[in-house]
């Protein structure tokens, strides 16, 4: 394994892009298989079975809380061991649980294959992992780097909704669950392979630099912080910190809707009217404009901070959605686009901005046990919103009043963001004191 990496450092080329390059895969197959196969399934599934949307919500529901539980563990095997063999063993259980789905009849059958099976792949081989992995190779670029690596999330969005559906309407689901799995174990082993856990383990620095304390010719003017000077935080020390938990709360709240949104916008436009194909079509153009605003942000974050930058994501994402449920209401199919896009350009950027201001306020030292911490808050809130999206639409008959929750949701996290400010390290005075003399 060792040998690999010689090799690309022989041929003057920083061995983290590779890792960027696998991140953007692993983050690929865990936005597929766990948000964005579930929204052109959805439909499918529940007339063909018979299960309310809630009844499919709640095995989603489970996954993403079991997620957050297994993170606070995967975290701290993550600082130890590495990445490489966490997607491996991921890459198995995601693909046999992908293509067991095919033989559901009957719902726990579901809730054990999507709700234990898939989350675990999901966990071992997405947004945790990588973006940990992706942290620890880079601290000047990070903003660039992680923006890359999410791209991932999109790009899932932009292409597989559209193919899937198609599937579905020729094959069947049953045989598309098939066709999936096969594909996520094929791409995914070899990506597993090209992880590894830290520079330092091969002689190289974070961002190429070349000896401790200095940077590649390309970047030597740069004022951005670097290995050297980025400050490092213990797990015990960061969850005293008072930003810690609000940026828990502000991600959380944002969560909540993008959950909700990346599984139910779909059967929202067909509960509008809108054909299952126009639907998958408005989830990728969603994934598009996702994509394009993960770029945007990995420019804009090497010379802004990106908790601004995560505020002003937050407040476009609740106009954007206020938006699109009025055009889906009066079944708008021009607005209900425009809308789409625009809310996929406010939230697309929410998973870099989060992971480079958990990187940059708490080090790369021990991210892996310190995200592992907030893990299990911020997903039992990305499980509550789609549960609670489904649970009105079931009561109501309409998405809307959740949506605009929300929006509200949004709204709040903006102000929550801009609360949590950088953390320091508290050192004691080293001046000397003065004695009182009574």
């Amino acid at each position: 394994m060792r040998f690999a990496v010689e090799r690309v450092r022989r041929a003057n080329i920083y061995y983290g892009w590779f890792i960027v390059a696998a991140a953007v895969m692993g983050m690929l197959i865990q936005g597929v298989i766990q948000a964005h196969s579930a929204n052109v399934f959805l439909r499918p599934m529940t007339d063909d079975l018979g299960w309310s949307r809630t009844d499919f919500t709640w095995a989603q529901t489970m996954g993403v809380a079991l997620m957050g539980l297994g993170g606070f563990f995967v975290g701290g095997m993550l600082d130890k061991h590495g990445p490489r063999r966490l997607m491996l063993v991921g890459a198995l259980f995601a693909s046999v649980s992908v293509m067991a789905q095919s033989q559901v009849h009957e719902l726990w059958q579901y809730f054990l294959l999507r709700g234990v099976g898939v989350t675990i792949g999901s966990l071992l081989i997405g947004n945790l992992v990588v973006n940990v992995t992706v942290s620890k190779w880079f601290v000047r670029n990070r903003g660039w780097a992680i923006a890359f690596a999410t791209t991932g999330i999109s790009l899932g969005g932009i292409f597989l909704p559209p193919l899937l559906a198609r599937l579905i309407e020729v094959y069947g689901w049953r045989t598309s669950w098939i066709v999936l799995g096969l594909a996520v174990l094929v791409m995914l082993l070899p990506t597993a392979l090209v992880m590894r856990k830290r520079p330092e383990d091969y002689g190289l620095l974070p961002d190429g630099d070349i000896a401790e304390g200095t940077v590649s010719t390309a970047t030597t003017n740069s004022k951005r912080p670097s290995a050297v000077s980025e400050e490092q935080w213990t797990r015990s020390e960061a969850i005293r910190t008072r930003s810690f938990w609000l940026l828990i709360l502000a991600f959380g709240m944002a969560s909540a809707g993008t959950g909700a949104g990346l599984l139910h916008w779909n059967a929202f436009f067909q509960d509008s009217s809108f054909s299952p194909e126009i639907a998958a079509t408005a989830h990728s153009s969603a994934m598009i404009g996702a994509l394009t605003v993960k770029l945007f942000w990995g420019a804009v974050m090497q010379r802004f901070h990106a908790r601004h930058c995560a505020a002003v994501g937050f407040m476009f994402t609740a106009v954007s959605t206020v938006g699109l449920v009025a055009a889906l209401n009066a079944e708008n199919l021009g607005l209900a686009y425009v809308g789409i896009i625009a809310w996929g350009l406010g939230f697309g950027g929410q998973t870099p901005l989060q992971e480079v201001i958990w990187a940059s306020y708490y080090g790369r030292e021990h991210l892996g046990s310190i995200r592992g911490v907030a893990m299990p808050f911020l997903v039992i809130a990305t499980a509550g919103g789609p549960q609670f999206a489904a649970r009105l639409q079931d009561v109501t008959g309409s998405y809307a009043p959740a949506f605009l929750v929300f929006a509200g949701g949004w709204t709040v996290a903006f102000f929550l963001v801009l609360l949590a400010k950088p953390p320091r390290h508290y050192v004691p005075s080293t001046e000397p004191q003065p004695v009182l003399v009574s």
